[in-house]
């Protein structure tokens, strides 16, 4: 994976010492595109997450770890 922002920043020292521009504005275009596609992604993503009101998914977390917690004590009975 690729971290756009330090593909951008190279990209932006190189093309200083380049003479086709046309080339780095297309790969500045690109940068751009793909970082706002990722940005809208990650708000979606986000505000799946956090539609949950904090206190349901805490009360919600707190039960996975008491689910957890029982079965770790069944578990190793069932092994023997």
């Amino acid at each position: 994976m690729v971290d756009l922002a330090l593909l951008l920043k190279r990209v932006l020292k190189i093309s200083n010492e380049t003479k086709n521009h046309h080339e780095r504005e297309a790969l500045l275009a690109l940068i751009d595109k793909r970082r706002a596609e990722l940005q809208t992604e990650a708000r979606f993503l986000g505000e799946r997450i956090y539609a949950e009101k904090p206190t349901a998914f805490a009360d919600r977390i707190h039960q996975y770890w008491q689910s957890w917690q029982e079965e770790q004590k069944i578990e190793p009975l069932a092994a023997h």
